[in-house]
């Protein structure tokens, strides 16, 4: 029993094994080269989704592993204080995570 236990365990952690070393290898070779871009996330007054929202852009930035060359933008579309402290939460946690207004935003685009 332990040894059939043990078995359904190796084989799961190969399986997992080969399937991130194939997610590497694919993303390595066929990911685009992206030098500099922005994912930007409107955020309202619904603070139920917020922290959804940009966590899921955090996801899709790690997966890319593009965490150095991409800058989040949680652009203020009318943030309650609840969604502006989330947004404030996750920028101090993670370093490529701004807030910006729409003005901002527009002056943020033309200097670049």
């Amino acid at each position: 029993m332990l040894y059939t236990v043990c078995g359904i365990a190796v084989v799961s952690f190969a399986i997992f094994g080969i399937i991130d070393f194939y997610k590497f290898l694919s993303l390595a070779l066929f990911s685009p080269k992206i030098n500099n871009s922005a994912i930007i996330v409107p955020i309202g007054k619904d603070s139920n989704q917020t922290e959804f929202l940009v966590r899921s852009a955090i996801a899709k930035t790690r997966w890319l592993n593009l965490s150095k060359n991409q800058q989040i933008i949680c652009l203020d579309c009318g943030m309650n204080d609840e969604s502006k402290q989330i947004c404030r939460y996750l920028c101090e946690k993670y370093p490529f995570i701004s807030i910006k207004t729409a003005d901002e935003l527009k002056e943020y685009f033309l200097s670049v």
